[in-house]
């Protein structure tokens, strides 16, 4: 077996080994309540670019009814995509954070 192979085992063995003792349990708790506060952050974060986005979709539309037709069905494309990418981007991260 290879020294590296050896030393990796061993790095392996001690981590496992720190999870069990009376430390590992701190250490373990204290992962969990930073995961948590992570957690509650990326929902609020996402929330936050939600509400964003959706209040600049209404500033917009109401200020496209000047612009020609093209320009303006180019503009409510554009906004709606962003709309649509943003509901799905909520959707994963509420996914990936339940």
């Amino acid at each position: 077996m290879k020294t590296s192979r050896i030393i990796l085992f061993a790095a392996l063995g001690a981590a496992v080994a720190l999870l069990f003792t009376d430390e590992g349990k701190e250490l373990r708790k204290n992962a969990a309540e930073g995961v948590g506060k992570l957690k509650d952050k990326l929902g609020d974060l996402t929330e936050s670019t939600s509400n964003k986005l959706s209040d600049l979709t209404k500033i917009m539309s109401k200020q496209v009814k000047g612009l020609s037709n093209d320009t303006r069905k180019r503009l409510q494309d554009v906004i709606s995509e962003s709309t649509n990418t943003a509901k799905s981007l909520k959707r994963k991260a509420r996914r990936t954070l339940s």
